[in-house]
């Protein structure tokens, strides 16, 4: 009985020490305020069932940095301009770029999302080749025909799920210009649905059992390599091995089992990331459109007297015009509700933020939608969908936070081709489509914006003809 008073009276001695130390070094290096949760698996169940509310709750209750232990590790969490400008611009000094496990073990190893330092600034300036101003205006028309045959689809049927529309849609543009694969529409809807499925189970625990989400995720990627492994078979490449597709390291050369490893995991890298985002940005402003029509009127407004300008190079100006209203549509969106509401940052050594220490080895949680949304420099309504503030002067003289992309040497180097389908998409709307909601849901926004029930919507030919309906008619009249 004496040996086991001695062993518990060690163990809690041990303790006290081990929680005074810890005590002493958070007051030396001033972590910032929050909890670390339970032993191990931290608040990572509290995090699991309030998804971005905890967010929310911790900002509220510590401010814009605030700690915390998330899927398996110590996390500090930021919010604000200048947090975040700090941290984009240490890229590779101060920070580099890191994934939860259940994200890198899913694109592996040589995924482009996952490399850093000279190997990254390699491949990124090999894919902005690719995505050049050349290749873009050679393409906008091709990029517009597919998006106006998706949007006479829509209008032809009674109803549409606009998620899985918008997803699909993506997935298309994603495989025949980025991928240079024809699919049919049968073989896109699998797509969407197993892509849907590695989305829905991204931020899980890492345990590759049959039934877990993480097991699924990877049964789903393992699907989509299967479908375009058997698509390379059949020949429905429209073209060669794309730019795009060699700057993430694949290559038609000496294809052995290896190698086309290699491709397929290229292949999927890029529709995953292709997709989702610019999807994402799709669905979430039409979803922000039919609660605001005034601003669809106002939209379609600009856009018909954009179309009284004859100009040398149509097709590209009319979607690249950076102070167009559409564009301001795009901005808002994409400032109200980012498609990406966050990334990941590892501290490679201690480094000062906001008054606090950011250790060495722990994670950081870059929040950019709650920067967006909340920022102090958003004096004006900033939770309101409003794309006239991004023709006003903000009244404190501080920029809109707008980082939709990321910055700094981790800038998505894919910002230009999405900001152009997005106009093309926005414009084309505009043009044709008036939308009614059928069935209504509310968001949910974790890992991104989705809605929680089916959103269905009727799309309608728009009785506002613009001018280039007008010259079809005219043609057929005079025919």
């Amino acid at each position: 009985m004496s040996v086991l008073i001695v062993y518990i009276t060690v163990i809690l001695l041990i303790i006290f020490c081990l929680l005074r130390r810890k005590r002493q070094l958070d007051l030396r290096i001033r972590l910032p305020p929050g909890n670390h949760g339970l032993p191990i698996i931290g608040e990572t169940l509290s995090f699991a069932k309030k998804k971005v509310e905890f967010f929310r709750e911790r900002h509220n209750q510590h401010g814009q940095i605030f700690r915390t232990h998330l899927f398996g590790k110590p996390m500090i969490r930021i919010m604000g301009s200048e947090n975040l400008r700090k941290v984009f611009l240490g890229e590779n000094r101060i920070v580099k770029s890191c994934y939860p496990n259940s994200v890198s073990k899913l694109l592996g190893p040589n995924a482009l999302t996952m490399s850093h330092g000279d190997n990254h600034k390699q491949r990124k300036q090999q894919l902005l080749k690719f995505f050049s101003r050349e290749f873009l205006a050679n393409h906008t028309c091709v990029f517009r025909d597919a998006i106006v045959q998706r949007l006479e689809k829509w209008c032809s049927l009674p109803s549409i799920n606009l998620h899985n529309e918008c997803r699909q849609l993506l997935v298309e543009l994603t495989a025949r210009f980025l991928v240079n694969i024809d699919l049919p529409d049968a073989t896109l809807a699998e797509i969407k649905n197993l892509l849907d499925t590695i989305s829905n189970n991204l931020f899980v625990l890492p345990i590759y059992i049959p039934g877990t989400g993480y097991h699924k995720a990877f049964q789903a990627k393992n699907r989509i390599k299967e479908i375009f492994q058997e698509a390379l078979q059949a020949g429905c490449q429209t073209k060669g091995l794309s730019s795009v597709l060699e700057s993430f390291g694949a290559s038609f050369d000496n294809l052995d089992a290896d190698n086309t490893e290699t491709l397929l995991d290229s292949i999927f890298e890029l529709m995953w990331t292709g997709s989702e985002s610019i999807s994402t940005a799709g669905f979430t402003l039409v979803y922000l459109l039919t609660k605001q029509p005034k601003y669809l009127a106002r939209l379609r407004r600009d856009v018909l007297m954009e179309e009284q300008h004859e100009v040398e190079d149509e097709c590209f100006r009319e979607v690249h015009t950076n102070r167009s209203y559409a564009d301001a549509v795009v901005r808002e969106t994409l400032r109200l509700l980012p498609p990406v509401g966050g990334v990941f940052r590892e501290a490679l050594q201690d480094f000062e933020l906001g008054g606090y220490t950011i250790p060495k080895g722990w994670t950081i949680s870059v929040s950019i939608r709650e920067t967006q949304q909340n920022d102090a420099s958003m004096t004006s309504n900033p939770m309101s969908f409003c794309p006239e503030r991004w023709f006003q002067k903000p009244s404190n003289g501080e920029p809109i936070p707008y980082l939709p992309f990321g910055g700094g040497a981790r800038l998505c180097p894919a910002n230009a081709f999405a900001k152009l389908v997005l106009n093309i998409f926005t414009t084309e709307l505009a043009k044709r489509c008036d939308i009614e909601v059928v069935k209504d849901s509310e968001l949910n926004l974790w890992p991104s914006a989705k809605p929680v029930s089916d959103f269905l919507v009727s799309f309608r030919h728009t009785d506002t003809p613009s001018r280039n309906h007008r010259r079809q008619f005219r043609r057929l009249s005079n025919g």
